[in-house]
């Protein structure tokens, strides 16, 4: 378990619960969307995560390097997970159909 301030140099960084700190594992690197770059030095990513010690869940936010740092970001069940694919691969679908009818 790593331990983070939710608040740093008067700077917020995750999800504020009552002031307290917040006990996350990564338990699952699965991948990285957006890379960071030299202008944002966050990585948006896909982990499997435990938060305060509940289930892990599969987590979608802006992590910095070396994961001690992280923004607001979406939790989601492994089968809201796969709805959210589906969900995804009909939006492309439909995309590519009206691309070609045009």
């Amino acid at each position: 378990m790593v331990n983070i301030m939710v608040r740093q140099n008067g700077k917020y960084y995750g999800p504020k619960v009552n002031n307290m700190d917040i006990d996350f594992e990564i338990v699952e690197h699965i991948g990285i969307i957006t890379p960071a770059s030299r202008y944002h030095p966050w990585n948006k990513e896909i982990n499997v995560v435990s938060w305060n010690g509940g289930e892990a869940k599969i987590d979608i936010r802006e992590w910095n390097n070396d994961h001690t740092r992280m923004k607001k970001g979406l939790t989601l069940k492994k089968e809201e997970f796969f709805n959210l694919l589906e969900v995804g691969r009909e939006y492309v679908n439909n995309a590519e159909n009206t691309d070609t009818e045009e």
